[in-house]
């Protein structure tokens, strides 16, 4: 009897013991966590330009010559480290002769009588930024899926073109467009202000379409305005941002306001009422930085007669 009751007051005392202990709570699971917070987006941040360089021409003579020019254009695009830029006024062989001056740049160059022949315009891109996805181009006419003048605009037999290209930003993976042209000059007294305004009107309308699903895209090139508020500025200025004018209002634009020199260093292009000859446009979510028209001139010349010009953007 005396060891059950021994049994009995052990058992009791291990229970209250056993009551006495926290008990070990279980993990709790949250079935609703709080989303983890996602890093910042990469900003593609790029230097866009334009660049007439001067047709290869005989009557251009000495340190006007091409072969003479040549080296310094493409040392121009690499101090100012150029991302992606428009080409004017291009022959095959200047074409040619920079691509071996810029190796580190792809070419996607269009020539204005068929697509692979005549002066070319187009776009140059460093691959080590920026890779090509797709391309294509359009003649400034009202047939511009074939080689085509604008005759039909009242303008000259000369065809003009639009190239365009869809590039990535590879390091943020960010997909632009990126389109080049030249449009119609004033010619012999005769004004192509009309010419230049459906120009204008049909690279919007094309690349609006092509754009299907609205990317950044930066519209570059010689715009050969007639004067300060050309028809042809009007149109893009309805659509896109300038460059030109964002930077002045920010007080970032550098350099004189016109563009197109004709190789004389002493013109004045800061004189009343000068505007540019060159732009870029782009569409509004791209922020632009800055603005700059290059007046590097080697052993007192021009590389050519027309200023390139960069703005700083990102998107």
């Amino acid at each position: 009897m005396k060891l059950k009751h021994l049994s009995f007051a052990l058992a009791m005392m291990l229970v209250l013991s056993s009551c006495g202990q926290k008990k070990e709570e279980p993990d709790i699971i949250d079935e609703n966590p709080e989303e983890t917070e996602q890093p910042e987006p990469i900003p593609a941040e790029l230097s866009a330009a334009s660049f007439n360089i001067r047709v290869d021409t005989a009557s251009d003579t000495g340190e006007k010559d091409w072969s003479a020019r040549k080296a310094n254009v493409a040392s121009v695009i690499k101090k100012y480290d150029f991302d992606v830029f428009g080409l004017q006024e291009v022959l095959y062989k200047q074409r040619d002769d920079l691509k071996k001056l810029l190796p580190e740049y792809g070419f996607h160059m269009v020539g204005r009588d068929s697509g692979n022949s005549g002066e070319e315009v187009g776009v140059v891109y460093k691959t080590s930024v920026l890779e090509i996805e797709d391309w294509g181009y359009f003649w400034l006419s009202d047939t511009p899926d074939v080689p085509s003048n604008s005759l039909c605009w009242g303008g000259m037999e000369r065809k003009r073109v639009a190239a365009w290209t869809l590039l990535r930003h590879k390091e943020s993976g960010k997909k632009f467009y990126f389109v080049a042209t030249h449009l119609e000059v004033n010619n012999s007294g005769v004004s192509y202000a009309n010419v230049r305004e459906k120009s204008a009107e049909l690279i919007v309308k094309r690349m609006a379409e092509i754009n299907a699903d609205r990317l950044p895209l930066f519209v570059v090139g010689d715009m050969n305005p007639g004067v300060k508020d050309d028809p042809a500025l009007v149109v893009f200025r309805k659509y896109y941002q300038d460059a030109y004018g964002v930077a002045e209002e920010k007080g970032t634009r550098k350099g004189p306001k016109a563009t197109y020199q004709a190789f004389d260093t002493t013109r004045d292009l800061d004189k009343a009422n000068s505007y540019p000859h060159d732009y870029i446009f782009c569409t509004d979510g791209v922020v632009i930085d800055s603005y700059e028209a290059i007046t590097d001139t080697f052993g007192g010349n021009y590389p050519s007669d027309h200023l390139p010009v960069m703005a700083g953007v990102r998107f």
